[in-house]
């Protein structure tokens, strides 16, 4: 059985952001949506999550900034970026801040499901 995340999701748009949630949630996860990088800072239990969902385009700090100030601090967690910004530049922009994946909008549902589910087999598989 794969072991449940903790994911904290950082998407601006609060619809886009609770439906991301809910559809995490069916699997088990424990899930936190942020609506910007700033939010993180206030959130309590960041050192133990064990991965990310971010959108690049967020008020303040953008989503390829917050990736790589995350990857530095935390080598090990996981970083899936969701943006509707589809260019090879821009996908591979987000690969050079750290990200595990890049995912385009709009995503199906089971694919991002599907995504973090292979995430949480390898980390349990370095944890066992």
């Amino acid at each position: 059985m794969v072991a449940n995340l903790n994911i904290i999701v950082i998407e601006d748009n609060d619809d886009l952001r609770t439906l991301l949630c809910n559809g995490l949630r069916v699997d088990g996860h424990l899930v936190t949506g942020l609506s910007s990088a700033e939010e993180l800072e206030d959130q309590a239990g960041i050192d133990h999550a064990d991965a990310f969902l971010i959108d690049i385009n967020l008020p303040g700090e953008d989503g390829l900034s917050l990736a790589k100030r995350l990857r530095k601090a935390h080598p090990l967690v996981g970083i899936i970026i969701l943006s509707a910004r589809v260019a090879l530049d821009d996908k591979l922009a987000g690969y050079d801040c750290g990200a595990d994946m890049y995912l385009t909008k709009p995503v199906e549902m089971t694919e991002l499901r599907a995504a973090f589910k292979s995430f949480a087999r390898r980390r349990q598989a370095t944890l066992n």
